[in-house]
């Protein structure tokens, strides 16, 4: 049965503590380097605050994965370089699949019109190893395959919930 972590460790702000360049520091970088990454459109406005220096790229960045069917496709270095110039994901969804992997259609991932990866298909767990998502800035829903990398990841933050998903 697949495992998601709701991570929600707020800083003396009442904001989240961390972001997407924390979680992809976990993640062990040759394994993360072969994956072909991709942000999917959420069917929610994907909203990204970029540091003063990136606002309009990233800006622009959101816009294009909310107007593709499939999302867009990152190499791992893109990545990294997009992490690195956000200062807060509100609403954002990351994956990370197999170089030989298939990725079913965002529409065939999710069992209801929220696209939530707690809330995913069982074609979204057979084919993504790694998923990150954004949750209105109040935490993010963490899916890792591989059980050893989800401990790591688990183990960095305070505030975690663990999901165990079923259908």
């Amino acid at each position: 049965m697949p495992t998601v972590l709701k991570i929600s460790d707020l800083d003396g702000r009442g904001v989240l503590a961390f972001d997407l360049r924390h979680l992809l520091a976990l993640l062990p970088a040759e394994g993360a380097a072969t994956l072909h990454w991709r942000v999917i459109p959420s069917k929610r406005t994907t909203f990204l605050l970029g540091k003063l220096t990136a606002l309009k790229p990233v800006q622009a960045f959101a816009e294009e994965v909310d107007s593709s069917a499939e999302g867009v496709t990152l190499s791992w270095s893109e990545l990294l370089e997009l992490a690195e110039s956000i200062h807060q994901s509100v609403r954002v969804t990351v994956i990370g699949i197999r170089a030989d992997g298939e990725l079913p259609s965002p529409s065939a991932l999710f069992l209801d019109k929220r696209r939530t990866i707690d809330r995913a298909t069982a074609a979204f767990y057979d084919a993504v190893e790694v998923a990150f998502e954004a949750m209105d800035s109040a935490y993010w829903l963490v899916y890792v395959q591989d059980d050893a990398v989800r401990e790591r990841i688990r183990a960095a933050f305070d505030e975690v919930e663990v999901i165990e998903v079923g259908w």
